[in-house]
């Protein structure tokens, strides 16, 4: 992430294991840099649904009576939405076969 943040003042120390300012380096042969582009920062990314679950039983209750169900869910993780992008638009939970 410290590389990748391409940032022109900072950099990786190998030797101390965290991100430094050349200055703080021991020694500029244990720094690594990245600036070759620009840094790519607050990109947008929409959400999208992850792969449905295996179905397995559930139960419900209308009030009056209760019974057993098959369900199965996906996340919103295939992306997860980043930097204010949209969340899933859809269901998430289906049921089915209830008695």
């Amino acid at each position: 992430a410290c590389v990748g943040a391409r940032d022109p003042y900072c950099g990786w120390d190998l030797l101390l294991k965290k991100c430094t300012t050349l200055e703080e380096s021991v020694r500029m042969s244990q720094w690594e840099q990245s600036i070759t582009k620009c840094p790519v920062r607050n990109v947008t990314v929409d959400g999208g649904f992850g792969a449905w679950s295996v179905w397995s039983t559930c139960t419900h209750n209308d009030g009056s009576s209760a019974g057993a169900c098959l369900c199965r869910t996906r996340a919103c993780d295939n992306p997860a939405p980043q930097c204010g992008g949209q969340k899933c638009y859809g269901i998430s939970v289906e049921v089915a076969n209830c008695s």
